[in-house]
């Protein structure tokens, strides 16, 4: 089963607004830093899997074990205080899942902004809103998978809409380079008829990754700190889109 996703995965594209930034926005030797880092992800798929040299850093409420040895950990309570890196540090600032369990997110992502070098780069990615429509797990719960916003207990407050990245980065004047969903054509197809084998049978990693891309179950932000700035606008609710209606 791990097989047949991993070969989905590379169909589908997975998560390929932060494949390519690691790509073509962040230089060769440049400084990532994984915000909420818990089995340091970020730092296996640069290494392993694009073969990119960077240099790593990252936060993460636990006090994680196994740290590679070229990599810069640092522990905290992103509820209770700043993130523990001094300001303009990082060429690219990752943000996978963690926005949705922050009590101020506003506050968060102008902590993002502090970090990122001028001219750098910050990737966040949460649940959407279409995470709150799906049926929630229903077996094998010692899996810990979720396919609704609700499964589970550490989610705070709201799910985040591509409209909602869009403008908390235009609120802090960074620039919003993409906004999407994570949603593959080739799922949409497919799970109709997929989803209830895999349930039935129990597979619910396969069922959990086919309702996700089936609906798009994750949304993403893609933001380019001004290259003028140095820590963070502040927050401004009425922006100008240079749009009329």
């Amino acid at each position: 089963m791990n097989l047949i996703k991993q070969g989905i995965l590379k169909l589908v594209g997975h998560k390929r607004e932060l494949k390519k930034c690691y790509q073509s926005r962040v230089p060769e030797g440049g400084s990532v830093v994984d915000i909420g880092c818990f089995g340091f992800t970020q730092y296996k798929y640069c290494t392993n899997q694009l073969q990119r040299n960077f240099v790593h850093s990252g936060v993460d409420y636990n006090n994680l074990t196994n740290i590679p040895t070229d990599f810069d950990f640092r522990r905290a309570d992103l509820n209770q205080g700043k993130i523990p890196f001094d300001s303009s540090s990082f060429d690219f600032v990752v943000c996978s899942h963690v926005i949705e369990h922050i009590v101020d997110p506003i506050v968060f992502f102008q902590e993002c902004m502090r970090i990122c070098k001028p001219g750098g780069y910050i990737y966040i990615e949460a649940p959407s809103e279409r995470s709150i429509y799906q049926k929630g797990i229903t077996k094998k719960f010692s899996k810990m998978l979720a396919t609704n916003f609700y499964d589970d207990p550490t989610h705070l407050g709201r799910p985040w809409s591509m409209q909602a990245f869009y403008r908390l980065a235009s609120y802090h004047e960074a620039n919003p380079i993409s906004v999407g969903l994570y949603q593959s054509t080739l799922i949409r197809v497919v799970a109709p008829f997929l989803k209830p084998i895999v349930h039935f049978f129990g597979f619910m990693t396969a069922y959990e990754f086919l309702v996700w891309y089936q609906c798009g179950w994750a949304s993403f932000l893609v933001a380019q700190k001004p290259a003028d700035a140095v820590d963070c606008a502040p927050f401004s609710y009425f922006i100008d889109s240079g749009e009329q209606e």
